[in-house]
């Protein structure tokens, strides 16, 4: 079967809409937790509002059950401060990014921080760089360069 990955916006956007004349979307959740709609749905969406998801990517379904590794890699000992400005990505817990978890911790001194080995984890960089993420991800920007900033400047909390 034949599906489009969508995120959980996305999924915001289509739920119980509809797609066609007494015809709705509804998107699924797998058991690897990717969220779904069909090749059947796309192909017969016909509801200009929502005429974007023709533009999304085909795949079978079982080429995504065999999922990445979401295991976040250990720590450097060093964390990444995260401003007040950005806290409010953390407001319903961590970022989940299709089981790519990025959680915001207190350190010792009071302040809020992210692990910085998070910059380098590969795995999590593709998951981010699907299309079917785009939208997530120019939200979240903002942050990762902020965190790629102060990496970089060795502006960094000891662990």
């Amino acid at each position: 079967m034949k599906v489009a990955l969508i995120n959980i916006i996305q999924h915001r956007q289509l739920a119980k809409k509809e797609f066609a004349p007494d015809r709705y979307f509804n998107p699924i959740i797998d058991e690897m937790g990717n969220i779904l709609i069909t090749e059947w749905e796309i192909e017969g969406t016909e509801n200009a509002d929502f005429l974007w998801v023709k533009d999304l990517p085909l795949v079978e379904h079982s080429d995504i059950l065999n999922p990445p590794d979401t295991t976040p890699p250990a720590s450097n000992g060093y964390g990444i401060e995260i401003p007040q400005e950005f806290i409010k990505f953390f407001d319903l817990g961590p970022i989940n990014l299709n089981g790519f978890i990025v959680e915001l911790k207190t350190h010792s001194s009071g302040k809020k921080y992210c692990e910085s080995s998070i910059l380098n984890w590969t795995a999590f960089r593709e998951e981010a760089n699907k299309p079917q993420n785009t939208e997530i991800m120019n939200a979240l920007r903002p942050l990762w360069f902020y965190g790629q900033e102060q990496y970089q400047s060795n502006n960094l909390l000891q662990l």
